[in-house]
């Protein structure tokens, strides 16, 4: 081939082209190609200026004319590439811990931490078992040791090591292909492998998925590259099965790799003669697609995409424009793979027949299949966040590219192809990865993205909602309130978003504002418990109606016991002189909080109104022993101790 294929490269100025105009004017559709915005100005011109370069480079690099491979070259002696990378392993690590400390903890990182920290039992709803019992011996590890924060250090110390082990595995995997491509230089596909499988690692430091993923991910890249070695010797090998039984053991989600441990089992002859005949992994890849969406539309299970909408759980369907959509930005963030699988083979030169390679294409383009269908039919509850879903697919679709790349484009070009689909994948996702390693904006940037998304919206109980709540249990209520209102505004029918905007407002001391979404949840919603208690204490601070006593005796009828509620109640009929009963609910406030020196004061008032002077006495003494200082209840112990028995005191 005397010249760089032209598709190629235009497919590679267009993606260029397209995230340069989107980092300027964002399009919520196409999320991917729209993450230029959160770089600052400087460094978002810096970053256009050097893909712009990249593409003017690539006609102009010199086709080898001479095969590298052919001069003979000495490997590193053993013990000097295990010194090699025994040196490169700590310094890798701190790279890792560094980032991990210096950002966002999210979604289930968040939860896991948690988790940890109050020992806990693994959620039900998680199925990551495997990963959570290894942070929990890692954890108390650190505790043992006396590290601060050991929830969030075992984390970071877990995700880091994931990290380190990520970057070694690229490299083996190169090593392999090497071995299968004696005739070219492997090792020029090695940044294009690297790409995805270091923004895989990237997504689990950052988004926190490590309860799920992290582990299980690494696993399951083992498995292929040793599969690869597998197939390359022509050997059953038991490790790649082993690894395979490991990461399911990790995460049950590990059985989407089952095809290409399938394929490998055949193409090893470790299956009965008869069996091989079989279309047996045609069979499991069209299970993978065919057989989710059929579940979810009989509604047997909810957390597949159905075929068609069905309801408000799920408006939209297989085919529809937002799950494509979201289809679409997923491929995007891989867009130098489909750069390569779709248009390089135009420039074929290579062996395509060879028995040891093709097999090891066939191997892992299996389970790319079998992962983007696993990731296209999965229900993404998170919208735009769920980029575990790219994750699962990026390190197997990573694989089977470089070996498409080695096995059809001519020796000659190899080098430069490589260069741009590895140079074009950094440039997409750079800032990515820069913008989640800025804290200040990490929430506003994860509430922008999830915003458009309508897998947010549906349902009773919609996610954005639980994405608000964690915004502000983090500290982030400027986004929490942006998130809400916008929900409270389109999904105006949301018994949650309703009830959740207002106990914020009311939180915030805005009771004005929390007072009208407040009663329109309990509208929607008359036995809402939640929302009961804070319209009541509303109206009490607002001064409105009867202070809000009917609803505190609704509330406290669904949730009996409730101090807070008890003590509300008991003040109101204190300022109505319903002394006992009053009396009666403080006394059940205070049984829950004995120690209370306001309810301790309240109970003084209230038996002294009632002549009850020894019982008076003994609960203002009881509200003194907790604020020496308090004024009001030191007068009145003195006008106690001051009136003589059996009369009430003015």
């Amino acid at each position: 081939m005397k010249r760089p294929p032209f598709t190629l490269l235009l497919a590679a100025g267009v993606l260029l082209t397209a995230a340069s105009y989107l980092a300027f004017k964002p399009s919520d559709a196409l999320w991917a190609l729209s993450l230029g915005t959160d770089l600052p100005l400087s460094l978002r011109a810096i970053w256009i200026g050097a893909g712009t370069i990249l593409i003017f480079l690539y006609p102009l690099f010199p086709p080898a004319e001479k095969r590298r491979d052919e001069r003979k070259s000495r490997p590193l002696p053993p013990l000097a590439a295990l010194s090699l990378r025994a040196a490169a392993a700590p310094l890798l690590f701190m790279l890792f811990y560094l980032f991990r400390s210096r950002n966002l903890y999210l979604g289930d990182g968040y939860l896991l931490t948690t988790i940890l920290e109050n020992d806990a039992a693994p959620l039900p709803i998680r199925p990551g078992w495997g990963t959570l019992m290894l942070h929990r011996i890692v954890f108390r590890l650190l505790r043992a040791g006396g590290i601060a924060s050991p929830g969030v250090t075992s984390f970071a110390v877990v995700s880091s090591l994931a990290g380190v082990a990520y970057v070694f595995l690229v490299f083996r995997g190169a090593a392999i292909h090497r071995r299968v491509f004696p005739d070219l230089r492997g090792r020029v596909v090695t940044a294009l492998m690297a790409i995805p499988l270091l923004a895989t690692a990237e997504v689990q430091l950052f988004f926190g998925y490590v309860e799920n993923y992290t582990i299980v991910h690494l696993l399951l890249l083992a498995f292929l590259v040793e599969g690869s070695r597998a197939l390359l010797e022509e050997r059953a090998r038991p490790l790649p099965f082993i690894l395979f039984l490991l990461a399911a053991a990790f995460h049950w989600g590990a059985v989407i790799a089952f095809p290409a441990v399938v394929y490998l089992a055949v193409t090893l002859d470790l299956v009965p003669a008869s069996l091989r005949r079989l279309p047996i992994v045609a069979l499991l890849v069209l299970f993978l697609f065919v057989v989710p969406p059929t579940v979810s539309q009989l509604s047997i299970h909810g957390m597949f995409v159905p075929w068609v909408g069905a309801g408000t759980n799920a408006p939209y369907g297989f085919f529809s424009a937002s799950h494509l959509l979201f289809v679409l930005n997923l491929v995007l963030l891989l867009a130098p793979l489909p750069a390569v699988v779709l248009f390089v083979r135009r420039a074929s030169a290579g062996d395509r027949n060879d028995r040891t390679a093709g097999r090891i294409e066939h191997f892992a383009g299996i389970a790319a299949l079998s992962f983007v269908a696993f990731a296209f039919v999965m229900r993404p509850y998170l919208g735009p966040r769920d980029w575990d879903l790219f994750s699962f697919f990026a390190p197997c679709a990573a694989l089977w590219a470089s070996v498409v790349l080695l096995r059809t484009v001519d020796a000659k070009r190899l080098a430069a192809t490589a260069a741009l689909a590895a140079g074009l994948g950094a440039f997409l996702l750079f800032p990515w990865i820069e913008g989640n390693a800025d804290r200040s904006r990490a929430a506003e940037r994860t509430a922008r993205l999830s915003l458009p998304d309508p897998h947010h919206w549906i349902g009773a109980d919609p996610k954005i909602a639980g994405l608000a709540s964690l915004m502000w249990e983090r500290g982030d209520r400027k986004t929490a309130y942006n998130l809400f209102e916008q929900a409270a505004g389109r999904r105006g029918d949301s018994r949650i978003i309703q009830a959740n905007l207002g106990m914020l407002y009311w939180k915030g001391g805005r009771y004005e504002d929390a007072q009208g979404h407040l009663e329109k949840a309990i509208e929607l919603d008359p036995d809402l418990a939640p929302p009961l208690y804070y319209l009541a204490t509303t109206y009490f601070h607002l001064r409105k109606g009867d202070l809000g006593e009917k609803l505190f005796r609704r509330f406290l009828e669904e949730s009996p016991g409730n101090p807070s509620a008890a003590s509300y109640l008991g003040r109101i009929l204190m300022w109505k002189k319903e002394w006992a009963e009053a009396e009666r609910w403080l006394k059940a406030a205070r049984a829950v909080l004995p120690a209370d020196g306001d309810l301790n004061f309240w109970l003084a008032t209230t038996c002294a109104a009632e002549g009850k002077r020894g019982e008076a006495v003994a609960f203002v003494k009881r509200s003194l022993e907790a604020n020496p200082t308090r004024k009001d209840a030191r007068k009145l112990l003195e006008r106690l101790e001051g009136t003589p028995a059996g009369h009430s005191s003015p």
